[in-house]
Formats: C-alpha cells, sequence, structure tokens
C-alpha cells in the first residue's frame, strides 16, 4: 500500500512540476496585463477535466476501431475529440467572459486548457509504466512526454488562439471561420504528431521530436503579430 501511494506521489510529481513550468514560461507572454489568477487556474482545472472525459470518449469511440491502441485510432479518431473537447471546455469556462478582451488572451486560456490536459494526461501515462515497466522506465517516457506531448498540446490549443486573435476585430463570421479553421488545423497538427510518433524508427521520433520544438519557437514568433492586433489592421500590416 506505502509503494502504492509512493507512486502516485512520484507520477503526480514528474507529471504536473514540469507542465506547471510551461504554464509559467507562456504566462509570460501575458505580463503586461496577465489575465486573473482564478481565471487561469479554472483554465488548468478544464484541461485535467477535459483528460477524464477525453479518455471515457475514447473509450467508447475505440470499440469502432477494435482497440484505442490501433494506429487508426491513435492517427484519427484521438485527435479530433481531444482537441474538441479541450476547445470546448476552454469556450465555455473562460474563452466566453468579458476577461478575454485582447487578441493574445484566447492563446494564453487555450494554452493553460492544454497545459492542463497533458499534466493530467503525463501523470496517468507515468502512473502506469510505473505499474508495469518499473519507475526507471517509466520516468524516461515521462521526459519523452514532457518533450513531446506537452508541447504538442500547447501547439495545438495556441495554433486555435492565434486564428482566434488574428481576427479578433472582425465580424463574427470571419471570427468564426478563423477559429474553425484554428481548430480544424489544430487536429491535424495533433493527427500528423500521432502518426510520425509511433513510428519504430528512432530517428524519424527524434526528427519529430524536434519539429514540435521548432513549432514551439515560431509559436513564439507569431504571438509577438498576435500582440500587434489592432482593429482596423490588415493582413498585410504584419
Amino acid at each position: 500500500m506505502i509503494d502504492y501511494y509512493h507512486n502516485i506521489v512520484i507520477a503526480l510529481v514528474s507529471g504536473f512540476i514540469p507542465t506547471l513550468v510551461w504554464l509559467w514560461f507562456w504566462q509570460r507572454e501575458d505580463r503586461k496585463k496577465p489575465e486573473p489568477f482564478y481565471l487561469i487556474v479554472i483554465a488548468f482545472l478544464g484541461g485535467m477535466v477535459a483528460t477524464i472525459i477525453s479518455f471515457f470518449l475514447e473509450k467508447i469511440t475505440a470499440v469502432s476501431f477494435i482497440s484505442p491502441a490501433s494506429p487508426d485510432f491513435v492517427i484519427y479518431a484521438s485527435p479530433i475529440i481531444e482537441e474538441v473537447i479541450k476547445f470546448s471546455l476552454a469556450l465555455y469556462l473562460v474563452l466566453r467572459r468579458d476577461d478575454n478582451d485582447e487578441p493574445i488572451d484566447a492563446t494564453i486560456y487555450l494554452i493553460t486548457v492544454g497545459l492542463g490536459f497533458a499534466a493530467l494526461e503525463n501523470t496517468f501515462y507515468i502512473f502506469d509504466n510505473i505499474r508495469t515497466a518499473g519507475m526507471t522506465t517509466a520516468l524516461a517516457m515521462g521526459d519523452l512526454r514532457f518533450l513531446g506531448a506537452a508541447v504538442l498540446h500547447t501547439l495545438s490549443c495556441a495554433t486555435i488562439g492565434v486564428f482566434w486573435g488574428l481576427a479578433f476585430y472582425k465580424n463574427w463570421i470571419l471570427k468564426t471561420l478563423a477559429i474553425i479553421f484554428g481548430l480544424a488545423l489544430a487536429i491535424l497538427l495533433h493527427s500528423a504528431y500521432n502518426y510520425f510518433i509511433i513510428s519504430t524508427n528512432n530517428q524519424v521520433v527524434i526528427v519529430t521530436l524536434g519539429l514540435i520544438w521548432f513549432g514551439a519557437i515560431v509559436l513564439m514568433l507569431i504571438l509577438e503579430k498576435v500582440k500587434l492586433v489592432r482593429p482596423g489592421n490588415r493582413l498585410k500590416d504584419f
């Protein structure tokens, strides 16, 4: 019993601490007018709830794919479920509020939801691997997920937020189309990541992780552009 609780603590620390460091990093992008702390907490907890909802929906959907571990499920069904659930909870919990009043705000809230999702998902993953593969293997896989999955969920959620921000001052039709396009692109990014990460070729996996981190750098550059969005801006102004 002691070992059981010890494993839970290890999984929680390994799953949450790195993710909270990421959260602190991305909050600095909005340090001139930071979002209310309680809304950041709500968004993070919403991401954790999205993990649980996605888990059960994936279990139900997986019946059609025979196994939730099947490549088709991992590549096609799982990304759709996870991205739609993350965005839906973000929209319900924080994005409809008056505090979402700057072009960059949607990206910050969505990144927070994505990191909440990644934190709980990584915790479950590490705990399961501790039981089945041992502590050393579990922590090594946890590091790999920190380098890959946490960044992926950040990028996929941020993709929607960026399009929301770029269309922030547009009419509701253009803004809706931009958000839908951002969601579709997030699903495509997630699917592509899953397709390459399940490869048995280690070089492909390493290249995929490298591209994800490159995407994080590009995201930081794009966010600087989103901060400059003002009423009446045109795309060529950027």
